[in-house]
């Protein structure tokens, strides 16, 4: 080899964790039950100040229909109430790439590293993660409270609160660029807390149960509550893939935000780009993160699925919707298919109604592969309410009877 400059190399990477847990459960006269367990979890990706986790959780159930008193409620066949709280330890740590898509996990959550950096024949190392001698398990408290029960021997159901604190989130936090180094471009952090809770209601009944036929019902509904309680640093956005979130106590994590339109301007064909003061302008670089608006969130008020099962005699059918209620979505193909830039076309009947003269009251902007950034832009005109009941699931079987395929030698 003529060079100068070469180099040889390999890696190896190590991470360990090590668990001890034990768990007890207590069950009384079949009426009541007590469990509960305890964790200690050990991960090398935590300071040795900070490497050692304890999680627990208890939980306790009441069978009150075999109780002595509930014995004459005949419609009652079964029915239990029960509670349990919780909490587990996450040491995983991801990084989002460019587009917003995880990427591959930190091993080395606490250090900091470098990596070769030569100049020519000269060796030389850069940081490429900076320590954080601080950075400790993330808790996830988890309480449940909720009833099963079972009535009219036809209808079973379950309805239950449930409520996720997810404490000290483990997050690769972006530095602004005067505090970049070397390949550093964010650093590892415990950032906040951030709560999911809400209602789940399922329910299974037998409408019609005769011997030829049976027509069966089952649903479910879930709401949910997406918070973040508290962050230990100023708001800030942060980008999923195509859309634009903003991380700030109160929001939830999926709040849409984006600038805001006022339709095209007939006299020019241009976006009408509303600044924060309200004033309108026609340059999507004229418009700054502070602008941007909160539209709506990725999170549904209310979903769930509906299952309708038939049998008669030897036939079965069923068919399931599911439904989303109160989110929204940022169509990311509506945007490419109705706007114009290099080696990029539209599609022509989704922009008929766009601007072509001065005095045109129209939907689209002008079409033009100049001045992009007065046509084109992030914005609340591809942030769409996603309110949708759908088939999902669609059978059609029938049963041979085991009378003629015994006959074959097959059981069932």
């Amino acid at each position: 080899n003529t060079s100068r400059e070469w180099e040889a190399g390999s890696a190896r990477d190590r991470y360990a964790l090590l668990s001890f847990l034990g768990k007890i459960d207590y069950n009384f006269a079949n009426k009541y039950y007590l469990s509960a367990s305890f964790r200690r979890d050990g991960s090398s990706r935590f300071h040795p100040d900070h490497r050692w986790g304890n999680f627990f959780s208890v939980g306790a159930s009441w069978r009150l229909t075999n109780e002595e008193f509930m014995k004459d409620v005949s419609w009652l066949d079964n029915m239990v109430i029960r509670a349990s709280y919780g909490t587990t330890g996450n040491d995983k740590l991801i990084v989002r790439q460019s587009n917003g898509r995880p990427g591959g996990e930190i091993l080395y959550g606490y250090q900091g590293l470098y990596e070769n950096d030569n100049m020519y024949t000269i060796s030389g190392l850069r940081p490429s993660a900076l320590s954080n001698a601080e950075l400790q398990w993330e808790k996830n408290k988890q309480f449940n409270v909720g009833t099963d029960f079972t009535i009219f021997k036809d209808i079973t159901a379950t309805i239950e609160y449930y409520s996720r604190t997810s404490d000290g989130l483990l997050f690769y936090k972006s530095l602004p660029v005067s505090a970049q180094v070397g390949t550093v471009e964010g650093m590892n952090t415990n950032i906040g807390t951030l709560r999911n809770s809400g209602l789940e209601f399922t329910v299974s009944a037998n409408v019609i149960h005769s011997q030829n036929f049976l027509w069966k019902i089952d649903a479910n509904l879930s709401t949910l509550k997406n918070e973040i309680v508290s962050l230990p640093s100023e708001p800030f956005f942060w980008n999923n893939t195509v859309a634009r979130y903003r991380m700030e106590e109160g929001n939830s994590l999926y709040d849409f935000y984006a600038p805001k339109t006022n339709g095209v301007d007939p006299e020019t064909g241009y976006l009408n780009w509303v600044k924060a003061d309200g004033s309108i302008v026609h340059e999507s670089s004229q418009v700054g993160l502070d602008d941007n608006v909160k539209i709506g969130t990725a999170i549904p008020k209310v979903y769930g699925a509906i299952t309708n099962s038939f049998v008669f005699k030897g036939f079965d059918f069923s068919f399931m919707f599911y439904y989303s209620l109160g989110s929204y979505m940022y169509d990311y193909q509506y945007n490419e298919r109705t706007r114009v830039r290099y080696q990029t076309s539209a599609l022509t009947d989704l922009i008929e109604d766009r601007w072509r003269q001065p005095g045109d009251q129209a939907s689209f902007p002008r079409l033009s592969g100049n001045n992009l950034g007065k046509i084109l832009g992030y914005c609340d005109r591809y942030v769409f309410k996603n309110d949708f009941a759908r088939l999902r699931n669609l059978t059609l079987g029938y049963t041979i009877p085991a009378t003629a395929t015994r006959k074959i030698g097959v059981d069932k």
